[in-house]
């Protein structure tokens, strides 16, 4: 009875996606010299562009009509032609402007990253035991929580009381009357999409290796929005190993690999990054916050936002409520370096270069840093280079580093906005995986400091800092300092290009 539901929903309801601007403007980049990603590549990564595609190809594709079901985005736009493909998905809403409810971006952003998450580990695993043509698999696994998608988008005053009931799995039944596999399930007979999600998502009557496969990746990714550690999602990682017919601790290994991967990659920042959460051996899901009193006269998006950014936050914040607390280091001022920038600013000829330099003096003589560097962010933000340093020898490892900013994974978190972390002993280990493995063979050093530095809310660079070949121990006003140091020079620079020539 519930698959009628699911049924009568969608005669009730929109059973379009909502694609996300990042992906839409591809398709005309405002550089003329960049060249724009193959149509097919943009399609794979948009939950909202594939369905589009799938639907209009397929629509004459029933199973009475003796046609092949077109599954793969390339596939899709030989048939419909490029051109006719770029005008029916240029047309779709973007997400940014249709989801105007509070938390309804951020969940629906969740649901998304999701089903990249998934689609990474679908077409890596694929790979892995020896499937050598994998398109057939990418947007079946792209749109396998679609049910899920479409009623966060169009019905989200349901969506969000089971979310905040705990969106135990099976739990949505309450509020919907059915289930999100029915409704995939519902929209795949209606639209004729591939028969791979629709055997995933009933896989008691499906022998299929490649539908368990995806069965399995899909309920792994799912279950790590409640955290990595714990009996459900054991069980799911064993049943995947039996279906890839594999030791298990090597499939836990590679999969916790691959999304750190994803995480890296993700292109959707206001999701939880399931690779980000692995350090949190206490986790749960994502809940909405609590509203502020209505006398506090608060805009509690900013709550919201707060919320939203618990997993990264997690990563940077962790260290001013962990980190040692030791005596005072008060005796390290930041008084000077401040007065020595604004000096420079106040000369008509000061340039950035000067201003930079001045940090990197502050920190290193007056805070007292060993060694102290600044990782400029390249014109083409693809690479991070020790450009300033002070306390490293000219042929120094770390004096010469250069950094992928797609493989620099911390660093490639504090890009996002101005922020800090502070790795040490007690904490290394858990971001371990996060740390880009260059830096590490060249800093040999299990404590440092870094912090975005930005120009506006543009990045431009890393500072880092740590006490490499010194007696000095970081202290725990240390971070305090680094940060004022840092943010006070993102001001500086700010003002700098402000300033009337």
């Amino acid at each position: 009875m519930s698959i009628e539901k699911a049924r009568l929903w969608l005669q009730q309801h929109s059973d379009a996606l909502l694609a996300f601007e990042h992906n839409i403007h591809l398709f005309t980049p405002e550089d003329e010299s960049v060249t724009p990603p193959k149509l097919a590549d943009i399609i794979s990564q948009d939950p909202a562009l594939s369905l589009t595609l799938l639907k209009k190809v397929n629509a004459n594709r029933a199973p009475e009509s003796g046609k092949d079901i077109v599954s793969s985005a390339q596939a899709a736009i030989s048939l419909l032609g490029e051109r006719v493909a770029r005008e029916l998905l240029q047309s779709v809403p973007a997400a940014e402007t249709q989801l105007t409810q509070q938390d309804q971006l951020f969940l629906y952003s969740q649901i998304c990253n999701r089903s990249l998450h998934t689609q990474q580990q679908m077409i890596h695993w694929a790979k892995h035991i020896g499937y050598h043509q994998t398109d057939e698999f990418r947007l079946p696994a792209l749109l396998y929580f679609t049910g899920e998608a479409l009623c966060c988008c169009h019905d989200f005053s349901h969506y969000l009381k089971y979310i905040k009931a705990g969106s135990a799995d099976g739990s949505e039944t309450e509020f919907f009357g059915f289930n999100f596999t029915q409704l995939s399930e519902a929209l795949c007979s209606q639209a004729n999409l591939p028969i791979l999600i629709s055997q995933a998502q009933r896989l008691e009557s499906s022998k299929s290796q490649q539908a368990k496969m995806l069965f399995h990746i899909a309920t792994i990714c799912h279950l790590t929005e409640q955290g990595w550690y714990h009996s459900s999602i054991e069980q799911a990682f064993n049943q995947l190993a039996e279906t890839l017919q594999l030791p298990v601790e090597r499939v836990i290994t590679r999969f916790h690999q691959n999304s750190v991967d994803c995480a890296r990659e993700s292109w959707l920042h206001r999701a939880w990054q399931a690779g980000a959460r692995l350090p949190l051996i206490d986790d749960g899901v994502w809940t909405p916050a609590k509203k502020a009193p209505a006398s506090a006269n608060q805009n509690t998006r900013t709550t919201i936002a707060a919320q939203q950014e618990k997993p990264r936050k997690a990563i940077v914040s962790e260290t001013e409520k962990a980190a040692p607390k030791q005596s005072n280091s008060d005796k390290h001022s930041i008084t000077h370096a401040i007065e020595r920038i604004k000096r420079t600013l106040s000369n008509k000829e000061a340039t950035q270069s000067q201003v930079l330099h001045r940090c990197i003096e502050g920190l290193s003589i007056d805070l007292k840093f060993n060694r102290v560097g600044l990782f400029l962010l390249s014109r083409d933000k693809t690479t991070l280079q020790n450009r300033m340093a002070a306390g490293m020898e000219k042929d120094s490892p770390l004096r010469q580093c250069q950094l992928p900013v797609a493989q620099s994974g911390l660093f490639k978190i504090l890009l996002k906005k101005p922020q800090a972390i502070h790795i040490f002993p007690g904490n290394y280990k858990k971001y371990a995986a996060l740390i880009p493995a260059r830096l590490q063979a060249c800093n040999q050093t299990q404590e440092f400091m870094a912090m975005s530095l930005f120009i506006g809310d543009k990045p431009v660079a890393i500072i880092y800092a740590d006490h490499k070949g010194s007696s000095v121990t970081f202290e725990a006003a240390d971070f305090k300092h680094f940060k004022q140091m840092v943010s006070f020079c993102s001001k500086a620079l700010a003002f700098l290009q402000k300033k009337p020539a």
